[in-house]
């Protein structure tokens, strides 16, 4: 069910990317994709005590790898949506930091994509 609602957030986040002009389309979008994303991260952590998991592995002996990187990258994926709605806030105030908005997006988007990926080693 994870992967499915991960993959509906994917979804969404590309529609909001097609419509990125269409300022009334691309932020409800795009907050939704959030909301979204931020409650699957509680499910998850209600469900599979995600945190203690990782933190069960960054003091095992034998820490994995994979298991720290997916973390650390879900963290960096919130952290960024939350740049990215301070940056959209900013920017339909002042178009000037329109560029700072897509620089952030890039990076989002990267972080979103290794997210989906690597979550699918994580079920």
């Amino acid at each position: 069910m994870h992967i499915l609602v991960s993959r509906f957030v994917v979804c969404l986040i590309t529609v909001g990317i097609v419509f990125h002009r269409k300022l009334e389309v691309h932020i409800p979008i795009m907050v939704s994709a959030f909301v979204i994303d931020v409650a699957l991260v509680l499910i998850i952590e209600l469900q599979r005590h995600a945190v203690e998991t990782v933190i069960g592995e960054v003091t095992a002996p034998s820490p994995s790898a994979f298991v720290i990187f997916h973390a650390c990258v879900s963290l960096l994926v919130i952290l960024v949506y939350i740049a990215m709605g301070i940056t959209g806030a900013k920017t339909i105030k002042d178009r000037s930091n329109l560029p700072k908005h897509k620089a952030i997006a890039v990076v989002f988007i990267i972080l979103r994509l290794t997210n989906y990926i690597t979550s699918f080693w994580m079920a």
